[in-house]
């Protein structure tokens, strides 16, 4: 967490996150960044990467909340290898970062 937090005075083009799913630490790292320094406005991408299953109600809700604090999308990584096997799920996050960074890269162009 120190060594994250220590990253964040450097103006950054995208920031992913990626966590035990049992710590509140997250969400006090995200509203850090939203909150004070130069990456307020810069994309987080929440990449779960931990092999613990959820359902789709349980993975919506993780979305949902993690959205009310400033995440532009979560990955469920974990769970796309589970079922697609890890080229689809390394596609799967790839697309993830280019449709978060594209907005971004057109209003700049």
């Amino acid at each position: 967490m120190t060594e994250a937090e220590s990253e964040l005075a450097a103006r950054l083009d995208l920031i992913l996150v990626c966590y035990v799913f049992d710590d509140v630490r997250p969400y006090r790292f995200i509203g850090r960044i939203r909150s004070e320094g130069p990456n307020a406005r810069t994309p987080i991408i929440l990449v779960r990467a931990l092999p613990v299953p959820l359902g789709q109600s349980q993975e919506w809700e993780i979305r949902r909340a993690y959205q009310s604090i400033g995440v532009d999308e979560f990955v469920n990584y974990s769970q796309l290898v589970h079922d697609q096997g890890a080229g689809p799920a390394n596609q799967a996050l790839r697309q993830c970062v280019l449709r978060v960074l594209r907005p971004r890269s057109a209003a700049t162009a």
